[in-house]
């Protein structure tokens, strides 16, 4: 082997490779460089610099790349960093990659280092531009609630954005990617109609896979999702392979949809409830006052003809019309007042069983004349926490109702129960009862409920919605159970505190 011509060789491929190289001793100083490296360092052919770093290099990496010679000598691995010079033209840098190791030389025994370098200004601006551009991108998603999401359709599997784990309470790492597993977090029911927008997209039934959800969260409760993609890639048989998408938080959202929605239905019924008012005032209380003026009219022409006997009679009718239209009208005052806001439940504990006794005390003439008995089940000394003047309400107008349609010399049936954290109470009667229809318009506004009592008693319909109304400002319940010609039994329940 010419040694000297495989040394000429060597030079040749360094000073003319199109890749740049360079020499330096520990400090930094420069042994061999070739024309790329000077050009790319952007050193004049003619200039006999020593140590182009230190003019060249930006004055922040001056430290860091004398740390890197220091790694560099005391490591026998390649070591690749970057660095920024100043071109020393029109405020221009550029971004340098260096791979050194070191090497020994054979005829001194001396350490110096082998540099490769490498201009890597337009990926790192390129990389810089990704990066501004994914931060752009990751504060829309943040400032929408959104994420962005990969399924592999033949995997079943999904990469997402890391917000998409955030919105639901989860780190990435305790996300899943397994698609059936994210599926699992659906609501039961929302689930199958997920899968129905995801399927008629991918057969092609669909153009696009949208459709609104709610997922679980890590702390048990609900988000509302509005989850929208499409098709990305197909494979080489025309089948879908890959669906991106944007999963949103809509939360908020539908939490406001459905405030305006139950508002929205919060005006028809009191629409609906002006309607029937406007119904009651016009009919049920023209026609009473209608039938008191012409009686008056009556007895105020014919008042020296008519016998004493006639006109107890006319004075009579008068008396129980106009008896009958004010209870109509303290019913509607109530049935208005319980609607409202203007009703403050202030509770009161009391023992049951005595408290229900007093209440049959008011309804002690209307039972006698129909030889009506009450008879209360239930245990003494048990207490409920509640409001005393809603209660007494409650009892007085559903013992009304049982006495009225109760037919002569037959048994009212009171019963209550602690059953877990309520009272369940019952009031039965074995009156004349009611059918499916008269069952469903109960507690409606929209429909008269008001019937005639097996004695002729008259009624004004709205002592029922005011119950419903009570029993549910004192958070309970309240259904029924009736047959025609066999009786009535009204169930609700109060919580115990």
């Amino acid at each position: 082997i010419n040694l000297e011509l495989e040394k000429q060789k060597y030079k040749d491929l360094f000073f003319n490779s199109p890749v740049a190289f360079l020499v330096v001793d520990p400090n930094g100083n420069v042994i061999d460089i070739n024309s790329t490296a000077k050009k790319l360092l952007n050193l004049k052919n003619s200039e006999n610099i020593n140590n182009p770093f230190l003019t060249n290099l930006v004055t922040t990496d001056l430290p860091r790349f004398y740390n890197h010679l220091h790694e560099v000598i005391i490591s026998n691995e390649t070591i690749r960093e970057e660095f920024l010079f100043d071109l020393k033209n029109n405020n221009q840098y550029k971004r340098i990659e260096f791979n050194s190791i070191k090497f020994t030389d054979p005829n001194s025994g001396n350490s110096f280092i082998r540099m490769v370098l490498y201009d890597i200004t337009e990926r790192y601006e390129l990389q810089l531009k990704t990066n501004e551009i994914h931060q752009q991108l990751t504060a829309m998603l943040m400032s929408g609630n959104m994420a962005w999401w990969r399924m592999n359709v033949k995997t079943m599997k999904a990469e997402y954005h890391q917000l998409k784990a955030e919105i639901l309470g989860y780190t990435t790492e305790e996300f899943s990617d397994d698609v059936m597993k994210i599926m699992s977090f659906v609501h039961p029911d929302d689930y199958q109609k997920a899968w129905d927008a995801m399927l008629h997209h991918l057969n092609g039934k669909l153009p696009f896979y949208e459709i609104v959800y709610r997922i679980r969260c890590k702390d048990g409760k609900y988000k509302w999702i509005l989850d929208r993609g499409k098709i990305a890639k197909f494979d080489e048989n025309g089948d879908p392979e890959i669906v991106t998408g944007i999963f949103t938080d809509v939360t908020d959202l539908k939490e406001i949809e459905l405030l305006l929605q139950k508002e929205k239905e919060q005006l028809a019924n009191l629409s609906e409830a002006k309607t029937k008012l406007v119904s009651i005032l016009s009919h049920d209380l023209r026609g009473p006052y209608a039938t008191i003026i012409n009686y008056l009219e009556l007895l105020n022409q014919r008042f020296d003809i008519f016998s004493d006997d006639k006109k107890k009679e006319i004075i009579n009718i008068v008396y129980e019309t106009a008896k009958s239209s004010l209870n109509l009208l303290e019913n509607i005052l109530e049935w208005a007042r319980s609607d409202s806001e203007l009703v403050k439940v202030e509770k009161t504990s009391v023992e049951i069983y005595g408290y229900v006794r007093q209440q049959l005390d008011v309804f002690e003439n209307s039972a006698k004349l129909k030889e009506i008995t009450f008879q209360i089940n239930g245990e003494k000394n048990l207490m409920i926490n509640t409001d005393l003047k809603l209660f007494s309400t409650i009892m007085r107008n559903l013992l009304s109702n049982a006495v009225k349609f109760s037919r002569n010399n037959s048994i009212v049936n009171i019963d209550f129960n602690k059953v877990d954290k309520n009272i369940i109470f019952s009031i039965r009667d074995t009156g004349i009862g009611m059918n499916e229809k008269q069952i469903q318009n109960l507690f409606s506004i929209t429909h008269s409920s008001s019937r005639i009592g097996t004695a002729g008693e008259r009624g004004t319909g709205f002592g029922l919605k005011i119950v419903k109304e009570y029993i549910s400002k004192l958070g309970g319940k309240i259904w029924v159970s009736s047959e025609v010609n066999i009786g009535t039994t009204f169930y609700f329940s109060l919580p115990i505190d």
